[in-house]
């Protein structure tokens, strides 16, 4: 008699009577193997689907949190001995949000030291520390010194700080007249500024023809209100853009002498308003000279070894 084969659950007899083995039946390891391997690929794609929906919601709230200065006007009092104190009035409309600091970077390569730092919000005067609400620290980093400042989480709402320091060695002493001279309104922003206000009070009273007073930057207007006092105004200051104000008073009233980095500072003035413009015409005139003098030659090239030689009648 022939030989009976029993075949296992699972498995089938293929025509021609070979038998598929019973040992390709999942085992009860391989199954477990399997359904780890599920579960992972599982928590895999959740991981994923959860960090794209993180990436979203983080764009969307980025996309709904702005700010910019409703104004920030600047108030800058010449002591008798060339200090400056300098009050700032910082109003912001914050949309969205939260908000919860600011900072303040003020370059210190033209002065030589800022002290007495304030900060209020209407009568409430901030306390030293650092991250709490209502207060604020300083840092000096190379040749900017940060002044930062904490307050509770906001979001669509304006709020309206005071920012107060002075500034040591600030004041450019010169034979011919001292000068206050100072970027009220700073150009690393990256949103714009509605308005601002920029005043001086000088030390003493002068007749207007003994000032001479300059903006730079931002389009501003300026008039001499009284004999101490001068009054710049800008609108619409656009991302990036500076308010930078000058006036000069005469010598002799404040008692101060150059402070160490005035040298260098009216050195690199000099360059740019006298020399630069100099060097870059005469590197555009060799520029342009360079040009001529290349098309020339290319042309006495093609005429000397490029072009066809004329070819005379066919007989």
């Amino acid at each position: 008699m022939g030989a009976a084969y029993m075949t296992a659950p699972g498995s089938q007899i293929k025509p021609g009577g070979v038998l598929l083995a019973a040992a390709f039946a999942p085992t009860p390891e391989m199954e477990t193997i399997r359904r780890k391997e599920m579960r992972g690929k599982r928590w895999l794609w959740l991981t994923g689907v959860l960090a794209l929906l993180l990436l979203l919601v983080g764009t969307a709230q980025a996309q709904d949190k702005s700010y910019y200065w409703e104004r920030l006007d600047v108030e800058i009092t010449v002591l008798p001995n060339a200090d400056m104190e300098i009050v700032e009035t910082q109003e912001f409309v914050f949309i969205g949000g939260p908000f919860r600091y600011v900072y303040r970077d003020i370059p210190t390569d033209k002065l030589e030291a800022i002290t007495d730092v304030e900060v209020w919000e209407g009568d409430r005067q901030y306390a030293p520390g650092r991250k709490g609400e209502y207060t604020y620290a300083t840092s000096r980093e190379g040749d900017t010194f940060r002044i930062t400042w904490w307050y509770p989480s906001t979001r669509d709402t304006t709020r309206t700080f005071t920012l107060k320091y002075t500034v040591k060695g600030g004041l450019r002493i010169y034979e011919g007249g001292d000068q206050v001279w100072w970027k009220a309104v700073f150009p690393d922003r990256d949103v714009p500024v509605r308005s601002s206000t920029v005043t001086i009070h000088l030390p003493a009273d002068f007749s207007a023809d003994q000032l001479k007073i300059a903006s730079y930057g931002a389009p501003a207007e300026s008039r001499i209100v009284d004999g101490r006092t001068v009054v710049f105004e800008a609108r619409n200051i656009a991302p990036g853009e500076e308010l930078e104000v000058r006036v000069q008073f005469p010598h002799g009233v404040v008692q101060a002498a150059p402070p160490a980095w005035q040298a260098a500072a009216d050195r690199r003035t000099a360059y740019e308003e006298q020399t630069k413009p100099l060097v870059n015409l005469v590197l555009g005139f060799l520029g342009l000279l360079v040009a001529v003098a290349g098309s020339a030659g290319l042309y006495l090239l093609w005429y000397t070894r490029g072009r066809d030689v004329p070819v005379g009648p066919v007989a």
